[in-house]
This record gives structure tokens, sequence and C-alpha cells, in this order.
């Protein structure tokens, strides 16, 4: 006799751990949230649009104009009892030149298996969350190499985030700031509903140099603010096997030397529409990372299939 299904409900999701899916009684849905009921917290300027989490037909709350996709929507697994297959091309992304640092990347692996139905909370699979040289960002379903000298910091402002281990005093504050940063985190479309790798690129690089250049995310301004800005290179990009975009900026400050500023955009490989983005910003001060670090960095970002 089999076992009957279990009943409609958040699982963890055989996929992604740390995350949930909604199981609708006879199939896994494309709706997902952190695991224990917590939604994706998003940052100040994300917290406008809404996050969307919660079982089918709760509806997108959000108050502002644009509408931000939702960092967790996920591809829906399809009920086929069979072994997923996932072989993805990964992309090259030759920007600049320079001696690279050393990156450690994850060789990889083989991909999930088709989830069967759950008679019980399902058994979460393996996870590239614990490895110390991958920043994983699950909810887009993309890893990021951590260079050699840098460290993973968690959910720093609601995204993954990693620094590097060297700090010093800020210039302009009685704080300490790193020397560069890496966050990930998805796009919102534009006022005209331009949710292309582009738009998302021009529009998100603003905020990710004001973040780490101008004013912080207490408030505070580190370097005495931004003094102005100049665009030194821009345009498309493979990463993971997907066409994407990124602008780069140099970053000049009332006090310091300044500092790079990049955002990167492609499409996030789950299937679901959204774009994701990962920041950049580099001091330009003796000891700091190079510039090219960004290119090897983009060079080793992966599926979270291909992480495992």
């Amino acid at each position: 006799m089999s076992t009957p299904p279990a009943p409609p409900g958040w699982y963890p999701d055989p996929g992604a751990a740390h995350a949930e899916r909604w199981w609708d009684g006879t199939a896994w849905t494309a709706q997902v949230r952190r695991a224990g009921g917590v939604p994706e917290l998003p940052d100040p300027v994300e917290a406008a649009y809404g996050t969307g989490f919660g079982p089918p037909g709760s509806g997108d709350t959000s108050p502002g104009p644009a509408r931000r996709p939702v960092r967790g929507r996920v591809v829906a697994v399809t009920l086929v009892g069979a072994v997923l297959a996932a072989a993805i091309v990964t992309g090259i992304a030759a920007l600049g030149t320079g001696d690279d640092p050393e990156i450690r990347v994850t060789d990889p692996g083989a991909g999930p298996t088709t989830p069967h139905p759950p008679t019980s909370a399902p058994a979460p699979g393996p996870s590239a969350s614990g490895d110390p040289h991958l920043l994983v960002d699950e909810l887009n379903n993309i890893s990021v190499p951590v260079p050699a000298g840098w460290k993973k910091t968690g959910d720093l402002d609601g995204l993954p985030t990693m620094v590097t281990e060297k700090h010093y005093p800020c210039p302009g504050a009685t704080t300490y700031c790193d020397q560069g940063r890496v966050s990930t985190t998805t796009a919102r479309e534009d006022s005209a509903g331009d949710n292309s790798p582009r738009a998302a690129a021009e529009a998100d690089i603003e905020d990710t140099a004001a973040h780490a250049y101008d004013r912080d995310g207490a408030g505070g301004r580190p370097f005495d603010g931004m003094t102005g800005h100049r665009e030194v290179a821009a345009g498309p990009v493979e990463v993971a096997g997907r066409q994407g975009w990124f602008v780069r900026w140099r970053v000049s400050t009332r006090t310091g030397p300044g500092g790079w500023a990049q955002s990167l955009a492609f499409p996030a490989p789950t299937g679901a529409g959204a774009v994701a983005v990962v920041r950049f910003t580099l001091d330009t001060g003796p000891g700091a990372p190079p510039v090219s670090l960004m290119d090897t960095v983009t060079r080793g970002i992966r599926t979270l299939d291909e992480s495992r």
C-alpha cells in the first residue's frame, strides 16, 4: 500500500539548503522562502518594493510603482521520478589584465535528483554553502569564489557578502573600512519595465558606489562623501554561460583614496526571469586589491548545480 503524499505546506527545498519550497499536495511550486519561515530580508532600497513571499495566492503587496523580482523565485521542480541532468556551459569574462590573485573554486559536481513527493519534511540535498571558498546565493542559485585574503561575512545588510580580511580606520569616521567588498542581490525592473541585464547594471551602479563611498548602511560617511565618478568600462560579459552586462566606475571621495565600483548583472539561473546582480567595490589605496580581481571573480561565478 503506497504512502499518501504530504498535505500542502512549506517543506525544506530539496534543491537548496536553508530554503523552503511550497508543496501544494501533489507537486512542488515556484514559491520559496528562507528556512524557518523568515523571508529574504532586502536592503533599505529593496524594502520599498515588498517581498512577495508566501504560499500561492497570497499576492505581492508591493506598494512601490516598480515591482522588484523576488530573490527567492525559483523554477518549479516537476515530479517526473527521474534524475535531473544539468550540463551548463560556464563562461569566461575577459574584462581586464593584470596578475590574478589566488582563487579557489570548487570543481563542478553532479546536480540534484528530481524529488519524490514528500511524506514528511524532505531531507535537503548537498549544499555548497558550507564551503569557505564559495559565497553562496541560494535564492539566485549562484556561487561566487572567495579570493585568498577575503572572508565571508554572512548576510550583511540582508545580502550574501564577502570582504577583505584586512581593514583600516575610515578616514572620515570613527569606524573601520574594508579594502574590498562583494555582495549579491536581485535587480528590480526600471520604471519602463525593462528587466534586461544592461538596464539592471546601469540602474544599480549608483547604489553600489554610494553605499560604499558616500553613505554607509548606518547613515555614516566613512570617506566624508563622494565628490564624483567617471565610467571607465561597460559592456557585455558572459557569466556562468549567460549573457550579462557590467558597468565600472572610478569613484573619488572627499577624504581617502577613492575606489572602484562595479555592477555586474546577468539572468539568474533559476528559470524565473530574475536578473542576478553582483556588486563590487575596491579601494585604490596602498595594499588594496587590484582592479583585475573583479574579472577574476567574475570568471569563477557558477550555478549551484555546478558548485555542489
